[in-house]
């Protein structure tokens, strides 16, 4: 098994390093979530890129947001219909997100225990070429989302600008 202790803070947490929702209002969510158990959240802007159940490939911008507290960081996504991301089941934790140090391996290998892959991040230039995340269905509910490790300095120093405290 690759999945890597995510020591992201200093404290071996194991794998796991988010849980993701997708909500209706992302700043609205924020705000609850803020309000409720008083973290703080930094949004952005991205575009994925992910190759569908259907073998179609699908580029989406989304408006999302991470806690700045961890080590488990809450991941907020605005709803995107017809994507992963969409809020049709109505809100609730979307997916458990894990580092990986090899998410074609690990994809594979959840696909054997039962959790098929159904979105696969490819390259932002060449659609033949693995992207950085994977997500899988599961049969006790929410999704689980495989990230590649060598994302993890990235939003280590993403995190850190903010001003969070590590």
């Amino acid at each position: 098994m690759t999945f890597i202790p995510a020591n992201f803070f200093g404290t071996d947490v194991g794998a796991i390093y988010h849980v993701g929702y997708v909500v209706e209002n992302l700043n609205e969510a924020m705000g609850q979530f803020s309000d409720a158990i008083g973290v703080r959240f930094m949004d952005h802007f991205v575009t994925a890129r992910y190759r569908d159940a259907g073998n179609s490939i699908v580029t989406v911008e989304l408006h999302t947001s991470f806690s700045l507290q961890g080590p488990t960081h809450i991941e907020l996504i605005e709803a995107m219909p017809g994507s992963i991301w969409d809020i049709g089941s109505g809100p609730g934790l979307h997916h458990i997100g894990l580092w990986t140090d090899d998410v074609p391996a690990e994809a594979e290998r959840l696909a054997r225990a039962g959790l098929p892959a159904v979105a696969s991040g490819v390259g932002s230039g060449d659609e033949s070429s693995g992207g950085y995340f994977s997500y899988h269905s599961n049969p006790q509910g929410s999704l689980v989302e495989l990230v590649d490790i060598s994302k993890q300095q990235g939003m280590r120093d993403w995190i850190g600008a903010s001003g969070a405290s590590a």
